[in-house]
């Protein structure tokens, strides 16, 4: 199947499943808009991959939201980071420290660092999110399988959760049957079903990551960047 062909199925199986669950979401949660399309394969590799936990919905973001499949999927496509400049830029700057090579698709980058989502509706309030993903199962299965294939498709080497439930989600999926250990576990999930590896962290915006531990993942990605 042509990357264009599963780029459109991946899209459509992500709307399909929010939109047949709505009744149910909505019993747990109130979604501010549709949800908010993952970004399409290009025409370079993308060697990074942020994954934040949802997106965010304000002034900012608005543009990124269409009730309509066909448009929030053009949106999709041609979606600036730098008009949500509050969330988007540190996470680039942590790319750019890592090798000055790596950027966003619209600056004509070599290599591309890309951003999604593990819910993709978006629901500003981390807990409300929370007890979707607990209350309701197979939303929490949807995310993490739809996680992977967006990683199938795009191909990062590096995979960076933003977020302590992100990397909650993706340590019990792909990095042990117990709960992390602080004391005996590294913030990484090397993971060759998906070629990649999965570097753990705490909000990265916001001020929620201070400099030293933003040091930390730097170096870190540098590393696992050199390494390859």
């Amino acid at each position: 199947m042509k990357t264009e062909q599963k780029y459109n199925d991946l899209c459509r199986h992500i709307w399909d499943f929010y939109l047949q669950n709505d009744q149910e979401i909505r019993n747990v949660i109130e979604p501010h808009a549709s949800p908010m399309l993952p970004p399409p394969p290009r025409d370079k590799p993308v060697v990074m991959l942020f994954v934040g936990l949802s997106p965010s919905f304000n002034d900012r973001t608005l543009n990124f939201f269409d009730a309509d499949f066909q448009t929030a999927q053009s949106k999709a496509r041609q979606r600036r980071y730098e008009d949500y400049p509050t969330y988007y830029r540190p996470l680039l700057k942590i790319a750019e420290s890592v090798d000055t090579r790596l950027g966003p698709w619209y600056n004509k980058a070599e290599w591309l660092v890309e951003f999604t989502d593990l819910c993709h509706l978006p629901v500003n309030k981390s807990k409300a999110l929370h007890d979707l993903l607990k209350t309701l199962p197979d939303v929490r299965r949807h995310c993490l399988d739809n996680l992977a294939n967006e990683i199938r498709l795009l191909k990062p080497k590096l995979v960076v959760a933003n977020g302590c439930e992100t990397s909650n989600c993706i340590w019990e999926r792909w990095g042990s049957n117990t709960p992390f250990d602080p004391s005996a576990d590294k913030p990484l999930v090397h993971c060759p079903e998906l070629n990649c590896t999965f570097h753990l962290s705490g909000f990265i915006t916001s001020g929620h990551l201070d400099i030293y531990n933003r040091a930390r993942l730097v170096r870190e990605l540098k590393e696992h960047f050199q390494q390859g």
